[in-house]
């Protein structure tokens, strides 16, 4: 299985080099894991939480650019889930502000907002909510 990295007019993006069926585990985010107070202030756009600590990911999975209608998901190993198949040259997409409600509930301290996570969303989806500004709990 192939990823590309390619040039955005808003940054990079990863892109399927060929078709890749649902359910397959695409790349992994891997990485330091620190505690939040040790994140790099260059770093905090890009940090997943696990646990209690973050992990700083290297590339492919750092560039991975949010979709509000997502073709993965991060499972909790972070590793990087096909949704439903994906087609060469799809750009893959997670949705970066989505939250479950059990998971909010086990540890609402962990469901902090940080600001810096705070943007105008251009992934273009029919149903795009236009604005990333904090979780949406589902």
């Amino acid at each position: 299985m192939r990823l590309e990295v390619r040039e955005l007019a808003f940054g990079r993006g990863v892109f399927a080099a060929e078709d890749l069926p649902v359910g397959l585990i695409l790349t992994r985010y891997t990485g330091p894991a620190v505690p939040w107070s040790e994140v790099p202030e260059a770093e905090v756009a890009h940090v997943i939480k696990q646990g209690q600590r973050w992990v700083i990911p290297g590339a492919p999975a750092r560039l991975i650019n949010h979709g509000c209608a997502p073709n993965c998901d991060v499972d909790d190993t972070l590793g990087v889930l096909a949704l439903r198949p994906i087609r060469a040259g799809e750009e893959l997409t997670i949705d970066y502000h989505t939250a479950s409600a059990a998971d909010v509930a086990a540890d609402p301290a962990a469901y902090f907002w940080d600001p810096r996570w705070t943007f105008a969303c251009q992934c273009g989806a029919a149903d795009c909510r236009r604005r990333i500004d904090g979780w949406r709990v589902v």
